[in-house]
């Protein structure tokens, strides 16, 4: 006989889809504004900035061992457990720290 496969999305109809994809869409900017909080919150670990949080990063602690970018999982949506626990070993840096920081950890002879 023929195999019972799963398929994720059952319905493909043009209302379903739009129904989908506004849900997604709201879902996504719930998160993101969740991390945007913790961003600015929190403030560039090395100069206190947090006016935008489009400006802050998580840099990831070199003592650690990164699984992916913490904006990589947000928007694989990945559960937010997961996202917390990647979070814990980063700082959040603005832009700018985190670009000296980073030419300073990739040009410092070991």
């Amino acid at each position: 006989g023929k195999r019972n496969t799963y398929i994720y999305h059952k319905c493909r109809c043009d209302l379903c889809t739009a129904s989908m994809a506004t849900y997604q869409g709201k879902l996504r900017r719930k998160r993101q504004a969740w991390l945007s909080e913790i961003k600015l919150a929190e403030g560039c670990a090395d100069c206190g900035y947090n006016e935008y949080a489009c400006a802050l990063h998580f840099d990831h602690l070199p003592e650690f061992d990164k699984i992916a970018s913490v904006s990589t999982m947000l928007a694989g949506n990945r559960p937010i457990s997961v996202i917390e626990d990647e979070m814990a070993k980063c700082e959040v840096v603005c832009a700018n720290c985190h670009a000296v920081r980073t030419f300073i950890t990739r040009n410092t002879v070991s």
